[in-house]
């Protein structure tokens, strides 16, 4: 397989990026298999999906024929192929096991398959408790009196 030029990937690397992807393979193995860097890969996806958003942006037919175009194509279509797949598996195979299916969905598609994510805030302190005080052993007549004598001795100090 010839390595990739200055105007992208050949057709046959193309295909080959969409097979790679199919079979889940990450986007730096296909790069090394297609015989460029990682980031040329993705510079190429990128330079891609700017010339189909710029046409659609502007009502154009978008350039099928565009070696970019086509290349940010082969990654939706091999990531679409690859959860396809993985579905299928798990249609088959949920009465036995289906988790290793699952892990893969829920790291490829992460937007449709991961599990929402539970954020946990936890504090030790409570509203009452500032500086070292607990507050909440005074009535609320005390801490208005405990506030005027804080006022009344704040304003002799100035």
């Amino acid at each position: 397989m010839a390595s990739p030029n200055a105007k992208g990937l050949s057709p046959q690397q193309i295909k080959s990026l969409e097979e790679i992807l199919a079979r889940g393979g990450t986007i730096k193995y296909a790069a090394h298999l297609l015989g460029c860097h990682e980031v040329s890969l993705n510079r190429m996806r990128r330079r891609g999906i700017a010339l189909i958003e710029e046409a659609d942006a502007l009502g154009k037919p978008i350039p099928k024929t565009n070696r970019y175009v086509r290349i940010a194509d082969a990654y939706d279509r091999g990531l679409a192929r690859l959860v396809a797949s993985e579905v299928d598996n798990i249609r088959a195979h949920a009465p036995e096991d289906w988790t290793a299916s699952k892990y893969i969905l829920e790291k490829f598609a992460p937007e449709q398959f991961a599990p929402p994510q539970k954020i946990d805030i936890k504090t030790t302190q409570t509203p009452v408790e500032r500086e070292g005080i607990d507050y909440s052993v005074y009535t609320d007549d005390e801490l208005v009196t405990l506030e005027a004598l804080i006022k009344k001795g704040l304003r002799k100090d100035k």
